[in-house]
């Protein structure tokens, strides 16, 4: 395929996957089944990059989605998602920006479904920015430019979110870069899969919102000493504030260095 193909294969494809998701969601709101609406829209976006692999005839390997897993990236991945939470929660501690309190009546059953949930949401945005579409995009345009639009894509998806602003604008787009060089470099979707789903599990268990969606049960219960929203992230969570763009930036330098390190 030439370069206006397979840009006119990516517009195909994210025209697709995000007007049908539009419809589903749309259809789910009149049914009442919005809140599940994750339960349809993963399997969807699935199905649709299945398809379009198969009708180009390629390998699923060329676009990061491989069974073999190299066990240290794994580790990394999943571990500093969840550490980067944790730096966040201890700075703002010390900053005097929020008290931390435990939960004594959490429901466990909720967290194990809370991660279940988590860890498919995140499979799906993966396989769709930093899967198809990032590699079909760098087959015209590069693979830096492809990151930085995909980016692009990737934090304007979220714009509708409660309390989006300026700085969660930034740190999507600084935790996208994040996790495309861990598929770019370590060749496999799993890596930022991990990241992503610990990243986002540990912000529920924290009592912290994502991505201005709120979880009703977690193990500690954050109470704000700040009322500005830059420094707590307000109704966006920690991903809206400075304090989340700031690990987000310093988890983009570590990873980059070790995935850069061990692709030698």
């Amino acid at each position: 395929m030439n370069k206006d193909e397979n840009v006119i294969i990516s517009l195909l494809f994210f025209i697709v996957t995000f007007l049908g998701s539009a419809l589903i969601v749309y259809v789910l709101k009149i049914i009442g089944l919005e809140e599940v609406y994750e339960a349809y829209l993963v399997p969807y976006w699935l199905i649709v990059i299945y398809i379009f692999i198969k009708i180009e005839g390629r390998k699923f390997g060329e676009y990061g989605f491989s069974l073999s897993i190299k066990v240290p990236y794994a580790t990394f991945s999943a571990f500093l998602g969840f550490v980067l939470i944790f730096l966040a929660l201890t700075s703002g501690m010390c900053l005097r920006i929020y008290e931390v309190y435990v939960v004594s009546d959490f429901y466990v059953a909720s967290l194990i479904t809370y991660f279940v949930i988590i860890f498919i949401s995140s499979l799906g945005e993966e396989a769709v920015f930093r899967g198809y579409l990032l590699f079909k995009l760098s087959e015209s345009l590069g693979m830096r430019a492809s990151i930085l639009i995909v980016s692009l894509l990737f934090s304007l998806l979220h714009i509708s979110n409660p309390g989006y602003n300026v700085i969660s604008f930034i740190q999507l787009f600084l935790a996208s870069i994040l996790l495309s060089v861990m598929v770019v470099y370590g060749g496999n979707i799993v890596y930022p899969v991990l990241y992503h789903a610990f990243w986002n599990y540990a912000q529920v268990i924290l009592g912290f919102p994502v991505s201005g969606h709120e979880y009703e049960h977690s193990i500690f219960k954050l109470n704000y000493n700040v009322p500005n929203d830059i420094v707590t992230g307000g109704e966006f969570g920690l991903e809206g504030s400075v304090l989340g763009l700031m690990v987000t930036f310093l988890g983009l330098i570590i990873t980059k260095k070790f995935f850069l390190k061990r692709s030698k």
